[in-house]
């Protein structure tokens, strides 16, 4: 027997698991209702962190609204929308439908303009303050008559920009 220090399993690198190259039993794996009771059990363990995860992008966007307002290009733009377009993507997920419909709002309203303009700083500021309105509230759900009065009028400001 060879003393091969690779044979003792020491040398291996941890890397993440790659979930392409699992195999699926010839079986089929888990079963449907497995499947989506481990999702579940996801959401549910990570939706009461969300609005942590909601005050520290928001707590970002802040510091880097500052930089947007001192000088405002499409450069600066760029972090904003990531971090607004990621906490899009989340909200609906974790039960806060107002974050997902203002956000969409907010990258519509960015993805719409041309080249080289600038979104409006003031457009910009209305968009980050109805996301600190749901985060300070904790608004879960559709929100008051209020907040889906705002979330329209969010979507027409929207629209007038897009298209003026």
């Amino acid at each position: 027997m060879s003393e091969d220090s690779s044979s003792d399993g020491n040398d291996i690198k941890k890397r993440p698991i790659d979930p392409t190259t699992l195999k699926v039993p010839p079986s089929g794996g888990k079963s449907f209702s497995k499947i989506q009771h481990d999702i579940d059990r996801v959401i549910e363990k990570n939706a009461g962190r969300f609005m942590q995860f909601l005050a520290d992008d928001l707590k970002a966007i802040e510091a880097m609204l500052k930089v947007y307002m001192k000088e405002p290009t499409r450069t600066n733009m760029r972090p904003i929308f990531d971090r607004v377009h990621n906490l899009r993507g989340q909200g609906t997920l974790f039960n806060y439908p107002l974050v997902t419909i203002f956000g969409g709002h907010f990258c519509r309203y960015i993805n719409n303009l041309p080249e080289n303009t600038p979104p409006r700083r003031d457009v910009v500021v209305s968009f980050i303050h109805s996301l600190k309105l749901v985060q300070a509230n904790k608004i879960q759900g559709a929100g008051s008559k209020t907040l889906q009065e705002l979330a329209l009028n969010m979507k027409l400001m929207t629209d007038k920009l897009i298209n003026s």
